[in-house]
């Protein structure tokens, strides 16, 4: 709060370092963490105090709590003056004992590209009917649950099936399946041979148009397909009103 940066010594002898507060173990990450921090550093603590209660940043209520507390400290243990007080430095850092894991983008990319990488061995159309199965049948799993927090059901949900897990004390989310994101690396791969430097201009087009038609077609029948099979599974009006008396 005062004097030097905290993990610095003081530069003269007999020089105080500041007081500090901590907070550990919070559900947020760093970065949006410092887009909170980049706003109070080195105001004083009113002005500190009153961005950080109107910010908009779910972060904002923490920090100002961690804040209040340091100048708690500042007032009580180092006989210091709220109006003496000043954000000198703030620090954030990654908790790698963070209970809370979402899988997301960045693991489904990078998983997906190691499945790619094991199915590269297959032929080019072997790959190419791999990719199209997965992307235009997928939907079809929709309804394909393993009940249950085992182990079963924790890899299909990996694979195809949204969910929340608790492990112990931590939670583990499935946000993004990987079975869609492997259909697509897989058709990308299969398809990226037009791009090669020996295709003719003309040729690539025209390779490109036929590609985009028949994608167009497969997508509005496997569409026709899904709907079909969701109003079969879809109660009729007999149904519905009975379930909704009950």
């Amino acid at each position: 709060m005062t004097g030097p940066k905290t993990n610095e010594g003081g530069t003269v002898a007999g020089e105080r370092v500041g007081t500090r507060a901590t907070a550990k173990y919070l559900r947020g990450s760093a970065t949006k963490a410092r887009q909170v921090l980049d706003l109070i550093r080195g105001l004083d603590v009113q002005r500190a105090e009153d961005v950080l209660r109107f910010t908009d940043r779910e972060m904002g209520a923490v920090i100002r709590k961690v804040l209040a507390s340091a100048v708690a400290n500042a007032e009580h243990n180092d006989s210091q003056g709220r109006d003496e007080l000043f954000v000198v430095s703030l620090f954030r850092t990654f908790n790698p004992a963070y209970p809370f894991w979402n899988l997301q983008v960045i693991w489904a990319i990078g998983v997906s590209m190691i499945a790619l990488a094991a199915m590269t061995q297959l032929s080019e159309r072997a790959l190419l009917a791999t990719g199209l199965v997965i992307v235009g049948a997928h939907d079809l799993l929709d309804s394909v649950h393993v009940a249950g927090d085992g182990v079963a059901a924790f890899l299909w949900a990996l694979l195809h099936d949204r969910r929340v897990f608790a492990c112990g004390h931590a939670t583990v989310r499935v946000s993004y399946p990987l079975l869609p994101w492997i259909g697509t690396m897989a058709l990308g791969y299969a398809c990226g041979r037009i791009h090669l430097a020996g295709w003719d201009t003309h040729e690539r087009r025209r390779s490109l148009a036929e590609d985009r038609e028949i994608g167009v077609g497969v997508e509005g029948r496997m569409q026709g397909v899904h709907r079909r099979i969701a109003l079969e599974r879809a109660p009729t009006g007999q149904q519905f009103i009975q379930h909704a008396a009950e």
